[in-house]
């Protein structure tokens, strides 16, 4: 009788740890598409100089993705970048 009361507290434990896992692994998207817009711009920016056709690709990728999410400030430095 002993052992399935440790069992069962077990179960509980790993449990919660799976239900609190959930919550945060819903609030990820809308802040790494933010990321992804982010890491854009900054590959854009340091292709200025070498490869400007490559920056603008990078630039255009990150406005039209900041205005699928509606990441106002991506897209304003997304036309910056594109300009």
């Amino acid at each position: 009788m002993n052992w399935r009361k440790i069992i069962f507290c077990l179960y509980l434990f790993f449990a919660s740890f799976y239900v609190v896992a959930q919550n945060d692994i819903q609030n990820l998207p809308a802040e790494g598409d933010t990321a992804l817009v982010n890491s854009l711009l900054q590959q854009s920016k340091a292709h200025f100089n070498d490869t400007p056709a490559l920056s603008i690709s990078l630039a255009i990728q990150a406005k039209e993705m900041a205005e699928k999410i509606d990441f106002l400030k991506g897209k304003a430095y997304a036309l910056k970048n594109i300009g």
